[in-house]
């Protein structure tokens, strides 16, 4: 009898601990959902508005390389003019357009933690994986089974012809200068979803419009389809890849090539890919110096940046003596003192570490003469043929270096313009601030970095292929743009050689 009490006291806890769990989560899940659709008050997203152009005048030293001061100021007043009908959802996508607009990658607007949470865990996302090539929008992945087979194009989602729906989501996605190959990239990677949800539906249920070709023509399809939700995992899908190795080398004896692929400088992507970067680096310029390729090929697609000091080892291999791209310009950023409380200061000990070493200038701003050396290689420079591919993934340090190996080794650029300019690039140290009512954050780049090239004619851009190709096909194990640039190399070898 006193067990089975045990036990009826034991179903009830455990039944209370699960209703007080599934309470806990439900409010998780309310809470956004209401405050995303709720009505900010006029006087509240005037004063977060304000407080946003504080922000970005206070932190960014280069707000208008790209837009200016009166084209923000106007896109603010847009803003204003709409206090007191502004939703939560509708305040955050029009400062993140503004943000999109001044053309600095670096910059980012986000939501609170708790709202964060949200997206990433419970909203309604889209059931179905799209991606965006040229002008077609495409399922990908297995999904036979809820809208049959061959059906991969999509025309509308919920009535929206996808035309639209993609200039609407090129608002949402930041860019440096005038780049629209990042955005594209983006799309092309499997982000649609992610765009499309966070910024213009979070709904229960879609309605796609279909499109398959057939012998006969093309045959239309609409199908409805609930969301995937934290309730109903079905249609969750993943295509990252955590442990993926981002550092490889390999040869091509056909064309006495050095292939040395780099997908990233960022110091956790490689760890978690079990991958030392100085280590690989050294052991390629061993091989690479020992086997003397006629031609190396830097393989920099999809390499959204990290350390600037991985980008400046690379630059070893060609000029042993470099110590920083950025070596003989200048580094500009504002003075952030202990008093100004817009920012929470992210890398605080490295700001100040600049501002020690900072002159004054009429304007405002500091101006630091010189980067502190890093990490050194002493290998023998190389001297052959080098080619680096770019696409609309190359960003930040990886297009800073892709602009320097054109300009001072006179590399020849393979793919599409790259996803980050030529231009001085603000990006590093970066500070974050809340604003007032909504509590959505602003993030914004400190510094100013200077490559140690000449500025281009052409303001706003990438580094430009000399070698144009980009790949619009499907098969994942076919690297066509580097079969394509091997291709070209055993062409020139032939005509070298009189054949």
């Amino acid at each position: 009898m006193t067990n089975k009490i045990i036990g009826l006291v034991f179903l009830a806890l455990l039944l209370l601990f699960h209703s007080q769990a599934a309470s806990g989560q439900a409010s998780k899940i309310d809470a956004p959902r209401k405050q995303l659709s709720s009505i900010l008050t006029a006087e509240q997203v005037v004063e977060d508005v304000e407080y946003f152009s504080r922000v970005l005048q206070a932190g960014h030293p280069d707000l208008y390389r790209y837009i200016s001061q009166a084209q923000i100021d106007s896109m603010l007043a847009l803003i204003k003019a709409r206090a007191g009908k502004l939703t939560y959802a509708e305040l955050y996508n029009e400062l993140t357009h503004v943000g999109v607009a001044i053309g600095c990658g670096h910059l980012s607007v986000s939501y609170p933690k708790d709202i964060e949470r949200y997206f990433y865990l419970y909203s309604y996302y889209p059931p179905l994986h799209i991606t965006v090539h040229g002008h077609d929008a495409m399922v990908v992945g297995e999904f036979e089974h809820l809208i049959g087979p061959g059906f991969t194009l999509v025309r509308t989602i919920d009535g929206v012809p996808m035309d639209s729906i993609i200039a609407q989501m090129y608002r949402y996605i930041y860019k440096d200068g005038y780049i629209a190959t990042g955005a594209i990239w983006a799309l092309q990677q499997g982000w649609f979803t992610d765009y499309y949800n966070r910024h213009m539906a979070d709904k229960e249920s879609y309605t796609y419009l279909l499109e398959q070709r057939t012998d006969s023509g093309w045959v239309v399809k609409e199908v409805t389809l609930p969301a995937w939700d934290y309730k109903n995992p079905t249609y969750l899908y993943n295509s990252y890849v955590g442990r993926e190795k981002q550092l490889d080398l390999t040869f091509d004896e056909e064309t006495n090539s050095a292939i040395l692929k780099i997908k990233s400088f960022d110091f956790y992507t490689i760890k978690y890919g079990k991958q030392r970067f100085y280590k690989f680096l050294s052991d390629s310029y061993k091989s690479i110096t020992e086997r003397k390729p006629a031609h190396l090929i830097l393989d920099l697609r999809d390499n959204t940046g990290g350390s600037p000091s991985y980008a400046e080892a690379v630059i070893r291999l060609f000029n042993a003596d470099v110590t920083s791209m950025c070596l003989t310009n200048e580094v500009r950023y504002k003075s952030i003192s202990d008093t100004n409380k817009l920012f929470r200061i992210d890398y605080k000990k490295d700001y100040q570490r600049l501002e020690k070493r900072a002159k004054p200038k009429e304007n405002g701003n500091l101006v630091a003469d010189e980067v502190g050396s890093t990490y050194r290689l002493k290998p023998n420079t190389y001297q052959g043929d080098v080619f680096v591919m770019v696409n609309g993934g190359t960003f930040s340090a990886a297009s800073e270096l892709a602009c320097y190996l054109k300009a001072n080794e006179g590399a020849t650029v393979v793919g599409v313009e790259s996803g980050g300019t030529c231009d001085p690039i603000t990006a590093g140290v970066s500070g974050e601030a809340e604003l007032p009512n909504s509590k959505i954050l602003v993030k914004v780049p400190l510094v100013t970095f200077y490559n140690d090239i000449p500025l281009p004619a052409e303001p706003g851009r990438g580094v430009l292929p000399d070698i144009l190709f980009q790949n619009f096909g499907n098969d994942a194990s076919i690297d066509a743009e580097l079969v394509y640039l091997l291709k070209e190399i055993k062409k020139k070898q032939g005509n070298l050689s009189g054949e």
